[in-house]
């Protein structure tokens, strides 16, 4: 406790001490990369980590869909007939809301 007080006396020390200090309230909360900045910055790198798993998930099963389309005719007309409309040569479509 004495080598503490006797540091801080000393003029030069307690300067040294006080720029430490600012120094490192400065970093803490006024610098372009604060610890505020950094924890924002984190959280949104979260919410965009699971939003690519999202995506990456999202583009196979509509990968699987495509290759189903390409390779069966039969979901590919029901599909076309569903969505888009189309029909067959001298067919009728009613709709039906």
């Amino acid at each position: 406790m004495k080598k503490a007080k006797k540091i801080i006396s000393n003029k030069k020390n307690r300067f040294f001490i006080l720029g430490i200090i600012l120094y490192f309230i400065w970093m803490i909360f006024f610098d372009s990369e604060d610890l505020i900045s950094l924890y924002k910055l984190v959280i949104r790198n979260k919410k965009l980590e699971s939003q690519k798993e999202y995506y990456i998930e999202n583009i196979e099963k509509l990968k699987q869909y495509k290759k189903a389309l390409l390779s069966d005719k039969k979901i590919l007309e029901k599909i076309a007939r569903e969505n888009y409309y189309m029909k067959k040569e001298k067919e009728d479509i009613y709709l039906i809301k």
